[in-house]
């Protein structure tokens, strides 16, 4: 069986731990497996296991498993969902990702932050502009809830 497998983020931290992210938008099963494989295939290539997360992004409440636990095997990984942080430090940064990234979080003044980001976004040059609205318009294919609470708003 012939198998790509590329990690959504893996980066090294200031204390110098791998740290391996994954944004899953719906509830696989099979996520717990996944994961080990990630953590492996990035064993053997780093020589260390990574602290993992998988930050789930989705609409329906979060069912994904987090550890697989077997008479030989335990092994486990964070699992955060998106919707319980406080977006609000990620709303008012200056940073357009940041304020991008919080368009997944449960926002209380959705009207607000939308217009908000806008602001930033008309004053961008056009392909830069563009590139932010690509990763606006995918975040919103992950949720489509979302879509529709800004086209309302646009109206």
């Amino acid at each position: 069986k012939v198998e790509e497998r590329r990690v959504d983020l893996l980066t090294r931290l200031e204390d110098d731990t791998l740290f391996h992210l994954e944004i899953q938008s719906i509830n696989d099963t099979l996520m717990p497996s996944r994961m080990l494989k990630y953590a492996s295939l990035i064993y053997e290539h780093y020589g260390e296991f990574p602290k993992q997360m998988v930050l789930y992004i989705g609409v329906r409440k979060i069912k994904i498993k987090n550890e697989i636990s077997s008479q030989n095997l335990w092994y486990n990984y964070e699992l955060r969902d998106i919707s319980e942080f406080d977006c609000s430090k990620l709303i008012e940064s200056e940073d357009i990702t940041d304020n991008i990234i919080a368009i997944l979080c449960n926002i209380k003044d959705i009207d607000k932050s939308y217009n908000k980001l806008m602001q930033k976004l008309g004053k961008l040059e056009s392909k830069k502009r563009e590139d932010y609205l690509r990763k606006i318009f995918y975040l919103l294919r992950l949720r489509p809830n979302l879509y529709q609470n800004i086209y309302r708003i646009k109206k």
